[in-house]
């Protein structure tokens, strides 16, 4: 089976609060007009067929082996902003101004302060695998599975024109850095070429080698692993032990930055296993409970092997370490069931990030980050605890009447320090530093939730339902900090409408149909933060005269400080879905 979906669509960043009271909540500052046409400066496009070969062998009755030979093909990328900074308007931006300030540049040079492009930040990839698993049952109760996974990668990571919006060409220079990443000899490259944005283009077309720019590098990753499991149950219970091993290795191949004899970087294999036992026990027709633990020694990415894009390897890479524990209680009757569920989760050396887009009131010494870029931020060596207590209930008072509830109590914080690195778009480190993230709060995700809905079956397969959902110590997402801001607690209500309608002469087909009404009551919320500026916040921390805060010059929106920047939730939407099953 071979599959792929082409697809291009813009994108948007998190805005200051302050943008979205000014340009309202759908605002988006990456696109203006070109000669009176839309044009993005933001734009991701990508296309990665995926190819599949199964074959299910049943050995005899008792045996079976099941394959799977996989490939994919990525290719596309993002595009953005490349050189001087964009001219905005109106909080749009002002392309025919870039236009008109290219032109009379010309031949545009890297860091002359007036040359703009847009370019394209390309990841293509080749990706072929293979899975199996040999199953056996032993015994009537006892099962046993023995598997393999084995896969290998290759991935290339380039910049290229996308627009060069008036420019004749690009020039840019650099130094060539040695086996220690020193820079020794100089380049310089001019590009006169672009590519328009096109996942079909970028899936069988591409730029030479010479008019690429910024950076152009691969990696090969290569993946072998070896799983089992034993299995033992019974109408009373169930018991299970599962373990893999596995080993991965990484290599990097840069042919920008690098003198030739240096473009491959020593190759790093690392050792990953997981063990997990756990087993499940029923009281009798009602009752049961269980219980699972695991670790997992997992291997670190491959961008966080390899320091800061370059061929040196980061000394601090470690595999993550996660252990996990749960245990839950189940009761089921005809009228009422229920369920709680226990979990503790340490997750040790881990790697963390998260960005947010430049302002004005950023400043990172000598170098000058664009208003709207990205900055990114690496956390490395965090610890995260997770433990909690989730509950879900469901009662039928009625024989066509579904009540049902939840709730979700968690208590999620980072441990220890974390060496936190900050940087722009084009790689450059802004800042390193090793910082307290004890008891902070992990953001992005409510802590606590709960909820309530019903189904009603109005007549044989017609059914409307509704469900309200509460959600509570949502913090924001700025990966591992001592003191993370807390957003504001929101709740929304949605609600849908549900048709089967049997087909076929036997009826053993059916057409579904549904509607969906989201968030029925329209609340305006804000879903997520990426920024962490308290209300106490000096405006200008710069400037050691200034003493203004967002508190006291009144600068706060829903009880925040209006700098900080994040996403609205959707008001009210709708959808509607057609399903054939056969």
């Amino acid at each position: 089976m071979i599959t792929g979906a082409p697809q291009e669509h813009d994108q948007n960043f998190t805005k200051r609060l302050s943008d979205y009271q000014t340009y309202g909540r759908k605002y988006n500052g990456n696109w203006g007009t070109l000669n009176g046409k839309y044009q993005s400066e933001r734009t991701n496009f990508y296309h990665k067929p995926v190819a599949n070969l199964n074959w299910d062998w049943a050995i005899n009755d008792k045996s079976e082996l099941s394959t799977v030979l996989y490939a994919s093909w990525g290719r596309g990328g993002g595009t953005g902003n490349y050189g001087a900074s964009a001219i905005k308007s109106n909080g749009q931006i002002d392309f025919d101004a870039i236009r008109d300030r290219n032109l009379a540049v010309g031949d545009g040079v890297q860091g002359d302060g007036q040359s703009y492009l847009i370019r394209s930040s390309v990841n293509n990839h080749n990706w072929y695998g293979l899975v199996t698993n040999y199953k056996h049952e032993i015994s009537e109760n006892l099962v046993f599975n023995l598997g393999a996974d084995l896969r290998t990668y290759y991935g290339t990571h380039f910049r290229q024109a996308e627009n060069f919006l008036g420019l004749n060409s690009w020039t840019e220079s650099r130094g060539l850095r040695d086996g220690n990443s020193v820079p020794g000899a100089t380049a310089t490259n001019t590009i006169t070429e672009s590519m328009g944005v096109n996942p079909w283009g970028a899936t069988f077309n591409s730029l030479g080698e010479d008019q690429r720019i910024d950076y152009d590098n691969s990696e090969r990753i290569s993946y072998g692993g070896f799983f089992g499991q034993m299995e033992y149950s019974n109408d009373m219970f169930s018991v299970f032990v599962q373990g893999a091993v596995s080993t991965q290795s990484h290599q990097r191949f840069d042919r920008y930055d690098y003198l030739a004899q240096f473009e491959d970087s020593e190759k790093v294999n690392n050792t990953g296993f997981n063990v997990k036992a756990g087993g499940s026990f029923n009281l009798n027709e009602q009752n049961s409970f269980y219980v699972n633990a695991g670790y997992y020694s997992r291997q670190p990415y491959h961008d966080n092997i390899y320091l800061n894009f370059t061929n040196l390897i980061n000394p601090l890479t470690n595999n993550e370490k996660i252990l996990g524990l749960e245990a839950g209680y189940s009761f089921k009757s005809q009228y009422f069931s229920a369920n709680v569920n226990a979990y503790r989760t340490s997750w040790k050396d881990r790697v963390t990030t998260n960005s947010r887009a430049a302002t004005e009131d950023d400043d990172f010494g000598s170098i000058v980050v664009p208003v709207g870029n990205q900055i990114y931020t690496t956390n490395e060596g965090v610890e995260q605890l997770h433990s909690g207590i989730e509950v879900d209930v469901v009662a039928k008072p009625l024989p066509n009447l579904d009540l049902r509830g939840f709730l979700s109590l968690g208590d999620w914080e980072y441990k220890g320090n974390a060496a936190k690195t900050v940087r722009d778009e084009d790689r450059n480190v802004l800042s390193r530093a090793v910082t307290d993230v004890d008891g902070g709060k992990v953001g992005d995700a409510a802590q606590v939730s709960a909820g309530a809905g019903f189904k009603y079956e109005i007549m044989e397969r017609f059914s409307v339902d509704a469900d309200y959902r509460y959600y509570e110590k949502v913090y924001s997402r700025v990966g591992a900090v001592k003191n993370n801001l807390e957003l504001p607690s929101y709740g929304i209500v949605d609600a849908g409408l549900s048709y089967k309608m049997l087909v076929g002469a036997d009826k053993s087909k059916s057409v579904y149909f549904r509607f969906n009404m989201n968030n029925l009551l329209h609340n305006i919320y804000l879903s997520e933060l990426s920024t962490n500026i308290k209300t106490t916040d000096r405006i200008n921390p710069n400037v050691a005269t200034d003493m203004r805060t967002y508190e006291s010059e009144g600068r706060l929106i829903n009880g925040l400080a209006d700098a900080n920047q994040g996403y609205y939730g959707f008001g009210r939407t709708w959808n509607f879905t057609i399903r054939y099953n056969f």
